[in-house]
């Protein structure tokens, strides 16, 4: 009797255990899967005819870019010609939130881009290192940026 109390106290520690580490682990998703939020339309108004601060990007499924300096602009900005992204490593946190880890060809160098994405899919933060990539998008990196759903 007393080995089968040791043996379900065991057990219950083990679901617990294995619950809580469940809880703090992300879920990797498909590219094919993160690419159904990120490549649509995001705009930021307080961006408007900031220069190389892009008001509006499409991010298309072929990997090629769209940057418009002013939200209504009809033609793209000639900075975002040639520009690519590939999506390396995509995860949907326990939050919900879905984040990305991208390459970005810039033609003349690389950028190392980390972008998080709302768990409700209307906000998209961005931010990008020449070397590595960031842990998180960081307000005060200076390579921040930050976009809403259009």
């Amino acid at each position: 009797m007393k080995r089968a109390k040791y043996v379900v106290v065991g057990l219950l520690m083990l679901f617990v255990a294995s619950t809580v580490l469940a809880g703090n682990l992300k879920r990797e998703i498909s590219v094919d899967e993160a690419m159904k939020y990120y490549c649509i339309t995001w705009v930021n108004p307080d961006y408007n005819d900031k220069a190389n601060f892009p008001a509006k990007i499409t991010n298309n499924r072929d990997g090629t870019i769209k940057w418009y300096h002013n939200e209504t602009s009809e033609t793209p900005s000639s900075f975002s010609s040639g520009t690519t992204f590939k999506i390396e490593k995509s995860w949907i946190d326990k939050d919900g939130n879905i984040w990305l880890h991208m390459i970005y060809d810039w033609v003349l160098h690389i950028k190392y881009t980390v972008a998080k994405i709302s768990d409700n899919g209307t906000v998209l933060e961005w931010d990008y290192s020449y070397d590595s990539y960031p842990t998180e998008p960081n307000p005060l990196s200076g390579a921040y940026f930050i976009w809403y759903k259009e």
